[in-house]
């Protein structure tokens, strides 16, 4: 089927449906064929195969052991240069009560 610009225009929605029934649709400028309009073919999504990755890599065995560079960042030394540990963490005075004192 061959259609003009105008036709095509005003009538797209069936010319869609038509192609998508398989009929082939031109659509023409002045009389002369400029596009074919043609249904796109969806790709079928790939499936999932559990253990398609099998053998291609393997765990350490000491893969869930802790990490010692970031345990000594935690629990070894100073939290923040330049400040003990022990004042940062004794507990501080609570102002309300320093406040609530003083009056």
């Amino acid at each position: 089927m061959e259609v003009n610009i105008h036709h095509a225009k005003t009538n797209l929605s069936r010319l869609i449906l038509q192609a998508e029934a398989g009929e082939e649709v031109i659509i023409a400028r002045a009389g002369k064929p400029a596009v074919k309009l043609v249904p796109v073919q969806a790709i079928a999504p790939k499936k999932f195969k559990f253990g398609a990755l099998r053998g291609l890599f393997t765990v350490p065995d000491n893969f869930l052991d802790p990490d010692p560079e970031l345990e000594s960042l935690f629990y070894d030394g100073q939290i923040l240069s330049g400040m003990p540990d022990e004042e940062l963490i004794k507990p501080q005075p609570d102002k309300q009560k320093t406040e609530a004192d003083s009056k």
